[in-house]
């Protein structure tokens, strides 16, 4: 892997040999998940410990950004990473003691403890990941009170002002990186500043749908750490957007995309450097960016109702234009059609034309009379299958998902035949699918690692009671 690094990603390696050592830490960074990746990485050894090793408080919003960046960083050292929302998912896993590393908010950890379930006597490392982003920080008191005097403790915050009380009270004697000088302050921005909030996306196919929004004449995109230029450069691959990708670097030009919310100091290289600078940042960055600059002003990307409606009008598009061209080839289609249009209204057989079209397949014939069919089978039951078995799946209502959701993923994502779907059964914190026997544990395996309402999904086969 490439070791270009940014100012950003300098700082936040400087962090890797204190909290090695055991020490404590204050970071003071941008609120975004990728500067937590060299402290994670040095605590990756303590997946190696028996019970939980590392317990990181984040707020809910940030939570699947930062499980990412710790199964990355944890990945070879084995260790079970978990991400709760709510205290009854991790129950039972931390009372079986199989959890390595969790991460959750503040209240969910005291949701924990109060069920004497979070094991804080046995946590060498508590990390705070952006307080100023929490909800509410009382939680921490129940929490730091129980923690033994010997446990690491490490704060990350893009507010150190006002993180000072916490540091001062959980934080004694801690390494302290990237704050400016007591009673010093860096200018206000003055050039106006174009933020992109990006939720629910990843940051390549954030990056291609700005650069597609502002169509550059040139340009630049950059990124912080190796690991952002990468999925931009591959996202970019195949774009008409032929725009260089940097990690670090900042030169002239006329427009500059920074994939990741830079430090203080970086920002204003970047500002003094383009014409225009656009940040794309997670909606929780938005007051850190707003302390840096005078202006703000806002790009608003495409939803996923604005890309089908494109899409749509392109097919539109271009039908008019074989209407418009006419010729004999038209002449023979519409002579092939018009038996059918003696019997079925036209707009159903365009309609079915259309269908043809945009599915590139032809629905399987209709059986020629013959013996009886056989019964239909039971609701629930994936047709033309004898035996079924259920698969687990980690999402459930508390997580926004729908049988829609666990279907689509499944006949488009995993090509699985709609008949072979058969109950989906939603209960608060997981749902159970039903498929046939013999294709069901290839399915768990493909589900696994997918996305879904913003949640990785873990899926097994249900256990027989």
């Amino acid at each position: 892997m490439e070791k270009e690094l940014s100012r950003d990603a300098t700082r936040a390696a400087d962090i890797e040999p204190t909290v090695a050592r055991g020490g404590n830490v204050v970071a003071v960074m941008p609120p975004s998940a990728v500067y937590l990746k060299p402290a994670l990485a040095a605590l990756s050894h303590r997946a190696e410990g028996e019970g939980l090793q590392l317990l990181v408080l984040a707020s809910d919003a940030m939570l699947p950004s930062v499980e990412h960046v710790l199964n990355e960083a944890w990945r070879d050292a084995g260790g079970t990473v978990l991400a709760a929302r709510a205290a009854g998912r991790a129950l039972n896993l931390l009372n079986q003691e199989r959890v390595t590393a969790l991460v959750c908010s503040p209240d969910t950890a005291l949701a924990l403890l109060a069920r004497s379930s979070l094991p804080l006597d046995s946590a060498p490392t508590v990390l705070l990941a952006w307080p100023e982003t929490w909800d509410d920080d009382s939680a921490l008191i129940g929490l730091m009170q129980d923690l033994p005097a010997e446990a690491q403790r490490i704060l990350y915050t893009a507010a150190p002002r006002q993180a000072e009380r916490l540091a001062e009270r959980y934080l004694r004697k801690a390494f302290v990186l990237g704050a400016p000088p007591h009673g010093t302050s860096l200018p206000v921005i003055e050039q106006s500043i174009t933020v992109v909030s990006v939720s629910g996306i990843d940051i390549g196919t954030a990056v291609r749908q700005a650069l597609d929004l502002l169509q550059p004449t040139s340009g630049v995109v950059w990124t912080a750490v190796a690991e952002t230029k990468s999925a931009v450069v591959d996202a970019l691959a195949k774009s008409p957007n032929d725009v260089p990708v940097t990690c670090g670097e900042v030169a002239p030009a006329k427009l500059i995309v920074a994939a990741d919310l830079p430090i203080p100091e970086d920002l204003r290289r970047l500002a003094a450097a383009a014409d225009r600078l656009v940040v794309l940042t997670p909606p929780w960055g938005l007051p850190y960016l707003v302390g840096q600059a005078s202006a703000l002003a806002t790009l608003q990307l495409p939803g996923a109702a604005d890309e089908v409606d494109r899409t749509l009008a392109k097919q539109r598009s271009r039908i008019e234009g074989v209407l418009e061209a006419g010729g004999s080839d038209l002449d023979r289609a519409i002579n092939a059609l018009t038996p059918l249009f003696e019997h079925r209204d036209p707009t159903l057989v365009a309609g079915a034309l259309y269908r043809l079209w945009t599915t590139e397949s032809l629905p399987e014939p209709k059986p020629m009379p013959g013996p009886p069919s056989p019964p239909a089978p039971r609701k629930g039951r994936p047709a033309g299958h004898g035996r079924s078995t259920k698969v687990f799946v980690t999402a459930g209502k508390k997580d926004g998902a729908t049988p829609a959701d666990f279907v689509a993923m499944l006949t488009r994502d995993l090509k699985v035949p709609p008949e072979h779907i058969g109950k989906i059964e939603l209960r608060e914190t997981f749902s159970l699918i039903e498929l046939p026997a013999d294709e069901a544990q290839a399915v768990a395996d493909a589900l696994t690692g997918r996305t879904i309402r913003r949640r990785k999904i873990i899926a097994r086969l249900e256990r027989q009671r």
